[in-house]
């Protein structure tokens, strides 16, 4: 009977672990859209009427006028954030899955800007962003980390960028 060298049977078996986790790696990872729940625009006004009036101007926006409003614009893929600090669309779903949590109520993880290939010095210049992202209500939205940190759901039946959300949210 032969004896099999140890070594060589450890070294077989990594290689085959290898060649097993790229071929994983290869294979395109189907991308999780955002929960519906959080897509929407999100103004950082609490005051009912003066928010309509912000989410009206950001509908109406053109690139003669410029909205000053700090908000969050959350789509299926991308998240658009617009304060005095970063006015940037980041990307939310990607091949290696930017979410550390992920659930109906909160969203948290790294993002990154959003390839932009007619803008390429913006592309380098905005790098990422660390999300922490909780829906306090279907209209309160607590932003983590970012100023502002709260903002309010604009009306979903003109929001081109919402879909519908329950009445009640559970974690």
């Amino acid at each position: 009977m032969k004896k099999t060298n140890p070594s060589l049977c450890l070294s077989a078996l990594g290689c085959g672990l290898l060649l097993l986790s790229l071929s994983a790696e290869a294979r395109r990872i189907a991308p999780t859209p955002m929960p519906s729940a959080f897509q929407a625009t999100w103004v950082a006004e609490r005051n009912v009427p003066e928010r309509e009036r912000m989410c009206q101007e950001i509908r109406a926006q053109n690139s003669a006028q410029r909205v000053t409003h700090a908000y969050v614009q959350i789509g299926e893929r991308t998240l658009y954030v617009h304060n005095p600090r970063t006015q940037a669309q980041f990307d939310g779903t990607n091949r290696y899955n930017p979410w550390r949590i992920q659930t109906a109520t909160r969203l948290a993880g790294t993002l990154h800007a959003s390839y932009n290939r007619y803008d390429l010095e913006a592309s380098k210049a905005q790098t990422s962003i660390k999300v922490d992202l909780r829906l306090l209500s279907p209209t309160h939205l607590y932003a983590r980390g970012m100023k502002p940190r709260h903002y309010y759901r604009c009306n979903d039946s003109a929001d081109n960028v919402s879909t519908p959300v329950a009445s009640t949210i559970t974690e």
